[in-house]
């Protein structure tokens, strides 16, 4: 259990307020950024086979009431095995927030729902950063907002802010949820952690993949709350309670039509193989692509592990392990369901990238700035992930995040002929 923090003198409260309101003013200002650069995906067309699934599924879901791609145009080119069914796999929350935008026929402003994702990421980080700095720490500290900035300047969040995928969505709410727990836990309020918990229970209601984040929701609560074993309790019925709430009946109906819980049929069939480069890159690759690839992306992936290592007597600390254990249970899950048929994407990692920032915040947090090289690491390794975001942005034609380096080597064997 993490100690009490004293109580603040009025002086101090105020003071509080006033460094509260700075750093909200720079939060806002580093989300306005994030938004602001997204602005050509507005102008992007929505080609590839998900981002038509999802248009048309939502389509046939307003016109008829079913939630399925039965009578749907694009349904004679997928797999039936998959696609072919009397409810689709993915729960519906993504297709409620695109039904406005296909009963206007606003394609291209759909757009905004992966950028809302990606906002609520930055949102969800910068909670967890303030509930976790240095009390002696100004709003206006580079160390504080670093990981805050990083995480708006993500490579994968902005790659998959150029596409109409539920991705960034269910990273998002994850990222929010977690803050909203930590601020349940700093508080001792359940009414924090009960909206918390329906924030978990949104995520996991855009794609299932977020239920992996239950238990570490349920870790931070129980530990780093400063209170009896009674309130730390009262805190896990507040936030599980709205979750099994909004999840229930999804699971109810889907049990209903399958006679099971989770759909363990949809991984790519032989001919949605040979059809889709992009499928059959998923499928092909190796176990440890999702650590390969990131460090090729992100840099500061390697930075923060490092760092880690380093740092590995903190690991006992609630809010140094957490943190780990956030990024380290969803990555290897989802690896482990890619190995099983589903294929990898690092799209896929969306719920687990936020926790690598407030693994960035949880190392600044115990570094001396004067002496360590961590901040300048950090630093340049952000400018290098937000130099290949900057990549992406201009173009919508990648369907999967490709590093700096590979779209080089590419470039260079294509132009040499080989």
């Amino acid at each position: 259990m993490q100690a009490a923090t004293p109580p603040l003198s009025l002086a101090g409260q105020i003071h509080e307020q006033q460094e509260r309101r700075r750093y909200v003013l720079i939060c806002v200002a580093i989300i306005a950024l994030c938004v602001a650069l997204k602005l050509p995906t507005l102008f992007f067309g929505r080609l590839e086979y998900d981002e038509q699934i999802y248009w048309e599924l939502t389509g046939n879901w307003l016109q008829t009431g079913d939630y399925s791609l039965r009578s749907t145009s694009i349904l004679s080119e997928l797999p039936p095995a998959v696609y072919d069914r009397p409810l689709f796999h993915h729960p519906p929350l993504f297709s409620m927030l695109l039904a406005p935008f296909v009963a206007a026929d606003s394609l291209r402003a759909a757009i905004l729902i992966s950028w809302l994702g990606h906002v609520l990421a930055v949102v969800g980080v910068a909670m967890i950063c303030w509930a976790w700095r240095r009390r002696s720490w100004h709003a206006t500290n580079v160390l504080l907002w670093l990981p805050v900035s990083a995480v708006a300047l993500d490579p994968v969040f902005t790659f998959c802010s150029r596409k109409l995928w539920p991705d960034n969505l269910v990273g998002g709410l994850a990222a929010l949820s977690i803050g909203l727990f930590c601020i349940a836990a700093a508080r001792l309020r359940p009414a924090w952690a009960a909206i918390g918990g329906l924030t978990l229970g949104m995520a996991a209601l855009t794609k299932l993949p977020a239920l992996i984040l239950m238990p570490i929701g349920g870790l931070l609560l129980w530990l780093t709350a400063a209170a009896d074993s009674r309130m730390r309790r009262r805190l896990l019925l507040a936030a599980a309670l709205p979750a099994g709430i909004i999840l229930l009946p999804w699971f109810a109906v889907f049990y209903s039509h399958y006679a099971c819980l989770l759909p363990h049929w949809i991984h790519p069939d032989q001919a949605l193989i040979e059809m889709s480069g992009l499928s059959r890159r998923a499928v092909s690759q190796p176990w440890h692509y999702f650590l390969s690839e990131s460090v090729l992306v992100a840099p500061l992936v390697a930075v923060v592990l490092v760092g880690y290592i380093l740092r590995r007597r903190h690991v006992s600390s609630p809010t140094f392990g957490i943190p780990l254990a956030w990024v380290a249970l969803t990555s290897v899950t989802l690896t482990v369901l890619g190995l099983r048929g589903q294929g990898l994407q690092l799209r896929y990692l969306a719920p687990a990238i936020p926790g690598l920032y407030v693994m960035l915040a949880a190392l600044l947090v115990r570094c001396d700035a004067r002496r360590s090289l961590l901040p300048l690491l950090a630093l340049l390794a952000v400018i290098y992930g937000a130099v290949c975001s900057g990549f992406y942005l201009l173009s919508g034609s990648f369907d999967e995040i490709v590093s700096v380096p590979e779209i080089l080597w590419r470039s260079f064997w294509e132009s040499s002929g080989r």
